[in-house]
Parts: structure tokens; sequence; C-alpha cells
């Protein structure tokens, strides 16, 4: 109880002084970026299954409600031209990111080819997933609360960890009540059909040793935002192997044999679809608990490193 209580102490008075301020030019060069590569990307092999059938029509079953708004925009473009535009923005987000985590200098700027070159990426990509936009929207807190919360299940504790981001999102959260009535119930309504998906992860899933450790984890991760990520994602109730997207840009603050580690235990995500058998739901196999070695190493790694999501003002 009383390492709980100077936790707790320690993050209200990290929580209190750093505000967090949006990172525009972030923003705007993802964007900006990702509609000028969305014409290459869409000469791209993308099946975009749930894009196709799920989000794009807007059918999204299960999902928080503003992803329909969120993803409204892409729907001005055909479902191809959408599908890439979307994933062309999630590489350009995700580049942005690791070099910010490689604080932009040239010689480690290497490590953008790592980050992109990972089934996390392969699989957003085929899938036509949102993970993009998560990431996006946490590069634009509080203003881009609803893009960070398309996955509150992950990005939530990031959020808590800034007083503006909170705020933010404790404002957005009564709104969305307002407009869309109890809407968790649906979220949760979905929960069996989501962990019944050969890929799924979570502790949910793969037995509640591993949400108590992701708990463990969130307690001793302090205000590191790529921490709480990875913290976040072993205490997920559920979680799917594209999930781990949003951890890539952490490969940018470590160097050496770590950055080389993370970026071989990214390929653990691989094993997942690989060894699932798709006839059998609710099975498991070893490598839905061995791909957990991923975000279990992007929290231990970064302990000693600098939170580059701190802006000026906070630092």
């Amino acid at each position: 109880m009383i390492v709980l209580r100077s936790r707790l102490e320690l993050w209200l008075r990290r929580w209190w002084a750093s505000g967090g301020q949006a990172n525009w030019k972030e923003v705007i060069v993802s964007v900006l970026g990702g509609l000028l590569l969305a014409p290459l990307v869409n000469l791209l092999p993308m099946l975009g299954y749930d894009w196709t059938v799920r989000f794009y029509p807007g059918a999204i079953l299960f999902n928080t409600p503003w992803v329909n708004w969120v993803v409204a925009p892409f729907r001005l473009l055909g479902v191809r031209e959408s599908l890439a535009v979307l994933n062309s923005i999630m590489l350009v987000t995700v580049a942005v990111a690791t070099a910010r985590e490689a604080n932009y200098e040239r010689r480690e700027l290497w490590v953008v080819a790592l980050a992109l070159f990972t089934p996390p990426i392969f699989m957003v990509m085929w899938d036509g997933q949102i993970d993009g936009l998560a990431l996006l929207g946490l590069f634009g807190l509080p203003w881009l609360v609803p893009f960070a919360l398309v996955r509150p299940h992950l990005t939530v504790w990031t959020i808590l960890s800034r007083r503006n981001w909170t705020l933010g999102a404790m404002i957005f959260g009564a709104l969305t009540l307002l407009v869309w009535g109890w809407w968790p119930a649906n979220v949760l309504g979905g929960m069996e059909f989501n962990l019944g998906h050969p890929m799924a992860m979570g502790w949910a899933r793969l037995g509640w040793p591993i949400g108590v450790l992701g708990v463990v984890m969130l307690i001793f991760a302090g205000g590191d935002m790529y921490r709480l990520l990875a913290a976040g994602t072993v205490a997920a109730s559920y979680l799917m192997p594209y999930h781990f997207l949003i951890l890539l840009p952490s490969m940018g603050r470590v160097k050496g044999w770590r950055r080389i580690v993370l970026w071989a235990c990214a390929w653990l995500s691989l094993l997942v679809p690989g060894l699932a058998d798709p006839t059998q739901y609710y099975s498991t196999t070893f490598a839905h608990y061995l791909a957990l070695l991923y975000p279990i190493l992007v929290w231990w790694f970064l302990r000693n490193t600098k939170d580059r999501w701190l802006s000026p003002r906070d630092a």
C-alpha cells in the first residue's frame, strides 16, 4: 500500500505539472505527407477487408460511435482511394513519430525504415485498420482526442498522464454520452464476439495473470508516453497483433542491440496469424503469449530514457 500511495502521489505531481501541448507540426506533416504519398500507396496490394466492409460503409459494429465521425472525411473519396490515403497517413505518422523518438538525428533516422518494415504495418495496411489515426491523435492531444480514442483501451492511460489531455478527454466523454447515450454498453456487448477471433489476445482471452502484469507495468510506467502505451497493451482485455503499431516508434528512442531486439520482437506478432487456426474460435497457441514479449520489452528498455512527447513547456 505504501508503494501504491507513493506512485499515486508521484503521478499526481507529474499530471499537474505537465499540461500537455499539441504538436501541430507533426500533425500537419503526417497528413500532408500522407496525401502526397497516397498515389504510390494505392499501387500496393491491399485487401482492406475491414475498411471496405466495416469502416467505409459506416457499419462499425462494437466500436466507439465517434469512429464513424472520424472516418467520415475519407468517404469523400472512393473506397480504394480512401484506403490508400488512410494507409499513407499511417505510414507517414509512424515515420514522423519514430524520427521524433530518435530526436531527428540524421545518423539515427535509419530506424524509420526498421519501424516501417514490421508485421503490424503490413497487417494494418492489408486489413484496412485505423490504428494509424490513433497515433496521429496522440500528436494532436488534447484537440484530437476523438482520434486518439478510436483505440481507447490502448491510449486512455497515456491520455490520463497529462492534465490538459485528461480534461479534454473528460469533456469529450461527457459530450459523447449526450450525443450517443450509454454507448459503452454496445462496445462491451461485442466483447465476446471480438474475443472469439482466432488472433485475439489480451487477458480476457489469455488469463487474468496477464492483466495483473499489465496493471503492475502501468503503476511503474511513470508519465512516459510509450511505457504507458506498452503497459496499456498488456493490460488490455482485448488485443490484436496489429494494435502493436502504436508502439513501433519506440524503437527510435533506444539504440544498439536494444533497437534490434525490439525490431525482432515486433516480428513475433506475425506468429499469431501464422499459427492460429481460423476455424477454432477461442483457441490459443504459444504465439499468443510470446507476442506479448514485444510490449513488455518496450516498457523495460525505455525505463531510463527521455520521454520526447513532452513539449518544451512541460519538460
